[in-house]
């Protein structure tokens, strides 16, 4: 069951990834997932994750708030809602919120990393960042320990964890 009281349908494989990979599921529901992929080849989960034929147009995809999945991530203070996980090229979009006084710790990048503030203060090494701010973190390069004095929400894009 997802933290929104609801479960995946047994065929809504790119959700369980998604919410595997933010580590939302429960024990057994990991357990199943990992037991399926390591049964499908290679080729049935590529065609199942990829639902548009190449170089077809993007399909509209909305998420609306009201239906929003905020996840606890293993910090205190910090929650992600995912909005897109892309396997085909590696990457996710995510909103990141930051409790007041809450913090992030430092860490390696091992792709592009992009942070936009969208609400409240992000502090990173000597700078402080604000609504509207926006900050890039190329691969292989190494982010410092970011804090928030009174909370802040951010939009994350970047690469999906190894």
């Amino acid at each position: 069951m997802n933290a929104d009281g609801r479960t995946p349908k047994g065929d809504d494989l790119e959700e369980l990834i998604a919410l595997y990979a933010v580590g939302a599921l429960a024990p057994a529901e990991s357990h199943a997932l990992e037991a399926r992929l390591a049964a499908a080849g290679p080729e049935e989960l590529l065609r199942r994750l990829d639902d548009e034929p190449a170089g077809a147009p993007t399909a509209l995809h909305i998420a609306r708030a009201s239906e929003a999945v905020w996840e606890a991530l293993p910090y205190p203070g910090l929650h992600k809602r995912l909005l897109h996980l892309d396997c085909a090229s590696g990457r996710y979009t995510a909103l990141v919120r930051m409790a007041p006084g809450a913090s992030y710790p430092a860490h390696d990048h091992a792709g592009v990393e992009e942070c936009l503030v969208l609400e409240g203060d992000l502090h990173v090494g000597g700078e402080v960042l604000r609504a509207g701010d926006y900050q890039r973190a190329l691969a292989g390069s190494h982010h410092v320990e970011q804090t928030t004095e009174g909370g802040c929400l951010v939009l994350l894009v970047g690469p999906l964890p190894v």
